[in-house]
């Protein structure tokens, strides 16, 4: 891979991870919208105390958490790989395929493969040569001038790949304050539970437009390659 294209990886880094940060912190604003409402916030977390940075604060630790809700999606998707080469099949590597694996660029890459009539040349090209077909799909990117910002699309699906997956833990976890405000009967439940709704149904939108964004740098890496 040239340095130029490193160099935009490396940069857009950030760009992944800022959508789900923004999407944790605008959450944790709503939770202590309601949830130390009759509690000493200023017990709980001193730090939070001061007006003039709290929110700086919360923006750095909602940063951080998307941070590692990236890098949970990476080990995830690692961890199968291992667990998949040794054979292993039952239902926790299912469930690591559906968190983790379904719908990424290299997924929808090996779906593509198995088509019988697939329409992209370089794939077609790869099973002919008997070469393997991820580590060709990133040796053709990286062989792409970077005028033709041919990852574009393949950051877009990253970046919905980790909110779908921000999603998921945030609808964990509003099933569990939705079983708390059950049993205290507290007014903002009904609110809850439609919330609770609403994320599941952004969480099935993020897969179904990551998978979109991965297939679309499929077909430019197709495109592009003879421009």
């Amino acid at each position: 891979m040239n340095f130029e294209n490193v160099s935009k990886i490396e940069s857009n880094f950030l760009f992944v991870i800022l959508f789900p940060a923004i999407i944790i912190f605008v959450y944790i604003l709503y939770l202590f919208s309601y949830v130390f409402t009759q509690i000493d916030i200023a017990k709980l977390f001193p730090l939070l105390n001061g007006k003039s940075y709290n929110l700086i604060i919360i923006m750095l630790a909602s940063y951080v958490m998307a941070m590692f809700v990236h890098g949970i999606r990476y080990v995830g998707f690692i961890y199968y790989k291992m667990l998949y080469d040794k054979g292993i099949k039952n239902i926790g590597t299912r469930l690591l395929f559906s968190l983790f694996r379904k719908g990424t660029v290299v997924e929808e890459c090996y779906a593509r493969s198995r088509e019988e009539n697939c329409s992209y040349e370089w794939i077609n090209d790869v099973k002919k040569e008997g070469g393997k077909l991820i580590k060709s799909m990133w040796r053709i990117a990286s062989s792409i001038d970077k005028e033709q910002n041919v990852y574009q699309f393949y950051f877009y699906s990253e970046v919905f790949q980790c909110c779908e997956t921000t999603f998921v833990f945030m609808c964990t976890f509003q099933i569990f304050a939705v079983v708390y405000l059950i049993m205290h009967q507290n007014q903002v439940l009904f609110l809850n539970i439609v919330l609770t709704a609403i994320f599941f149904l952004i969480f099935f939108v993020s897969r179904l437009v990551g998978i979109a964004f991965a297939n679309r740098f499929i077909h430019d890496i197709d495109i592009k390659r003879k421009v």
